[in-house]
């Protein structure tokens, strides 16, 4: 799964945003681990670690958006 996600999300130079938490804390600390030092497929996923991030992180941290209009009315 892991080969497949890095072949598909290499063919972009884009950020790769997730509502997943799991799934980005996968992307940042064990794809790189699956893969041997000086592989091509290592250094796609440092690359894709480094470029992946989890929603709200992205809006907070890279956007620098705190606001995005939602309301929950309470009675």
């Amino acid at each position: 799964m892991a080969s497949k996600w890095i072949d598909v999300f290499s063919r972009s130079e884009a950020v790769v945003v997730s509502p997943s938490g799991s799934c980005v804390d996968m992307v940042h600390h064990h794809y790189p681990e699956l893969f041997p030092e000086g592989t091509r497929e290592h250094e796609l996923a440092v690359d894709l670690a480094a470029r992946t991030f989890e929603f709200t992180d992205f809006l907070v941290n890279q956007l620098h958006t705190i606001d995005v209009g939602a309301r929950y009315p309470v009675e």
